[in-house]
């Protein structure tokens, strides 16, 4: 269980402030909300990149708050970040050789049906295919969170969807929880269970999707 207690983080001038969240295993929660509003910023504070100014996070009751959740929590980045010199294979196991784990990367491939890319490099693959491997290599290290940042913004709509259904499988299969920042709620439709929204650092509103979609409809 994840659980934010009137976390504020300060990032230049601007404030992610007051968010309290309790997000339970197994949910998918979708963050949406205008671009700036501090939505990345509500992820990396999640897996411990940023620095808390005031409140607390806590993952499954322990606090995390000024430690990195390690091997807790995978981090998916629009960008894939992928390293452009290692196989896809050798970067899908990166993150359990890190951690000194002997894992099959092979398995993380045939989830996300690109095992046949595993020798290929990365400049070679479509975006897709790349935003593919970057999740393959966050579920290789085994977390319990997954986190993605607008992980199918390059995709076409069709495609967005095939994927986010793909991921709510795959986390539905492992018992993970999901946090994914969207621009697009049309994706995450029928996959996320809740909602958060957030503006200008505040939270607007969060709960369970279809309670939150039902007040916004006429």
């Amino acid at each position: 269980m994840i659980v934010l207690e009137a976390v504020s983080v300060v990032a230049g001038r601007f404030r992610l402030d007051g968010i309290s969240l309790s997000i339970r295993p197994g949910e998918y929660w979708a963050v949406v909300g205008p671009s700036g509003a501090g939505k990345t910023m509500l992820l990396e504070t999640i897996a411990g990149v940023r620095e808390v100014e005031a409140g607390r996070v806590l993952i499954d009751g322990v606090d995390m708050t000024d430690r990195s959740p390690r091997g807790k929590v995978g981090l998916v980045y629009q960008d894939y970040a992928l390293f452009p010199h290692m196989t896809v294979r050798e970067n899908v196991g990166f993150g359990p050789r890190m951690q000194h784990r002997n894992i099959d990367s092979n398995e993380s491939l045939r989830l996300l049906g690109i095992e046949h890319l595993g020798n290929r490099l990365p400049g070679g693959l479509s975006g897709g295919e790349q935003q593919r491997v970057a999740i393959a290599r966050a579920l290789a290290a085994g977390p319990q969170v997954l986190l993605l940042d607008e992980p199918f913004s390059a995709l076409d709509q069709e495609t967005r969807e095939e994927c986010a259904a793909m991921i709510q499988k795959i986390a539905r299969e492992r018992g993970l929880t999901v946090v994914q920042v969207t621009h697009y709620p049309a994706e995450v439709a029928g996959v996320a269970t809740h909602l958060v929204e957030i503006r200008e650092g505040r939270l607007v509103r969060a709960g369970p999707a279809v309670k939150l979609e039902s007040a916004r409809s006429p």
